[in-house]
């Protein structure tokens, strides 16, 4: 084991060297300047546009591709990601978890929207994402291809944070062996995935509101027991994210990095993932899903993370090491980096509590995000193999293959199956990332249409040939429909 995770560190190092940290940041201002900030200008359409409605009935709503992205983002990063960002970083990662979220809105709004004019309907459900856009908006097959397989690799092969997380937690509350976690996940797992895209569909739309709303009322808890500390809190973040902090001055290269690593991970701006879930929505224009994705985003980092990262911090339940191995702070003995943080945190004022009650919202939040998973990984096969779709041998041998990391992470360690995620976040971030920018002529087409029809008070029907965009004639067809429910 110590030399695979010796080759994984190898790899890990080579994904996200300063050259990926770099790209990302590029990525999010061309596309917040050259859409000219969008992302807060357009904040009321952005909400608005989750509850656009379909014209065609057999393809998914606006909020139910926006409930499966969010379901995707909202997980482990959010809860233990946040924990190893600050155990690295120190609090001053935060902010740049804050910054990638403003720029990652920008990135968001590009991938997804490209997915979307690119489409493709598959068996009376709309499929799409990255490698769709690459082949039809690029003409470059083969780098579609790269990216599915990195996909794959990430959201089918290295799934291992989600069921770590779970097992660690659930250990942490209740004394339950990692092993039984393991296998306890893996039979749920497989319920709900036999059931196929419209049952994952159905399954997030209902869980992913409810277990937001709860994960941030017990945030508010410990906010309000902590309520004359926030100021301190903040001035704290600030402070170590410019190297002004007595203590963890010295620590702002490693707070970029990790805050932007872990802004990544958890918001999946940038990674092509979601654009596998956000293309199945049916709306008029792509922009509308954009938009959504832009504030799912938000909704991720803004919201969730920060509820996390207040509460580790406002309780002091978090301990910081250096690049050397040097205890900087230790707020909370014996406990790694990860969910105890969180844990430890809630448990500080709700004694007795804050261990089984994270453990359980953990469990759901993971849950929801392997899930969503489950769902990008099939598409990522759709593309490669035309006839995925129509084989069952092949769906069931995916399912059976898709459960067996499930298990492993259970049972493996902390650092490795971050190591898993980071290697898989990586290579689908390069791929992707370049793919978007040398695209950016084509989503700057696609949101002048939009904003134009927007601000000459109509409803935005997207129409490819208005916008001299090619290989997206399903677009015709979906703009038709429309128009007759106009007039």
């Amino acid at each position: 084991m110590e030399v695979l995770t010796s080759i994984l560190n190898f790899f890990d190092t080579v994904l996200w060297s300063s050259p990926l940290i770099y790209i990302s940041i590029f990525v999010g201002l061309l596309y917040t300047v050259g859409l000219k900030g969008f992302q807060v200008r357009y904040l009321k359409q952005m909400v608005n546009s989750v509850f656009e409605k379909s014209a065609d009935s057999e393809s998914s709503t606006s909020f139910e591709a926006f409930a499966l992205t969010v379901a995707a983002r909202v997980g482990t990063g959010n809860i233990v990601g946040v924990a190893t960002a600050i155990a690295a970083g120190g609090p001053g990662a935060v902010f740049w978890m804050w910054v990638m979220a403003i720029l990652g809105a920008a990135t968001s709004f590009a991938e997804n929207t490209l997915a979307q004019v690119y489409k493709e309907k598959v068996d009376g459900m709309y499929r799409g994402g990255t490698s769709f856009f690459v082949k039809k908006g690029l003409g470059l097959g083969w780098f579609g291809t790269v990216f599915a397989f990195c996909s794959l690799l990430n959201c089918g092969i290295l799934h291992t944070t989600q069921p770590n997380s779970i097992a660690d937690a659930m250990y942490n509350a209740f004394g339950v062996p990692h092993w039984i976690v393991g296998v306890i996940m893996v039979i749920i797992a497989a319920i709900i995935i036999s059931g196929g895209l419209k049952s994952i569909i159905r399954f997030t739309s209902k869980i992913v509101p409810i277990m937001c709303l709860l994960y941030l009322g017990v945030t508010l808890i410990v906010l309000g027991v902590n309520i004359t500390k926030i100021p301190a809190v903040f001035a704290l973040i600030f402070k170590s994210a410019f190297g002004k902090d007595a203590i963890f001055g010295g620590m702002v290269g490693s707070a970029i990095a990790y805050g932007i690593k872990r802004g990544v991970y958890s918001s999946e701006a940038g990674m092509g993932t979601t654009p596998q879930a956000a293309a199945i929505a049916g709306v008029s224009h792509p922009a509308k899903v954009g938009l959504t994705q832009a504030l799912s985003v938000y909704v991720d980092t803004l919201l969730v993370c920060t509820a996390t990262a207040l509460m580790i911090l406002l309780a002091g339940t978090y301990n910081v090491t250096d690049a050397a191995g040097s205890v900087l702070y230790e707020g909370i003995s014996g406990v790694n980096a990860g969910v105890g943080f969180t844990q430890g945190a809630l448990d500080s004022v709700i004694h007795g509590f804050g261990y089984p009650m994270i453990a359980v919202m953990l469990a759901l939040f993971s849950f929801t995000t392997l899930v969503g998973c489950f769902n990008i990984s099939e598409s990522d096969l759709i593309y490669m193999f035309k006839g995925y779709s129509k084989s069952k041998t092949a769906q069931i041998l995916f399912k059976i293959w898709f459960l067996i990391p499930i298990f492993i992470g259970c049972i493996s360690s902390t650092e490795f199956a971050w190591l898993c995620a980071d290697i898989g976040t990586g290579a689908s971030c390069w791929v992707t990332l370049i793919a978007v920018i040398f695209m950016f002529p084509i989503v700057r087409k696609v949101w002048n249409d939009y904003e134009k029809q927007f601000k000459d008070g109509k409803d935005p029907i997207f129409r490819p040939d208005n916008c001299g965009i090619k290989n997206a004639d399903l677009w015709n067809e979906i703009a038709n429909e429309y128009e007759k429910k106009v007039k």
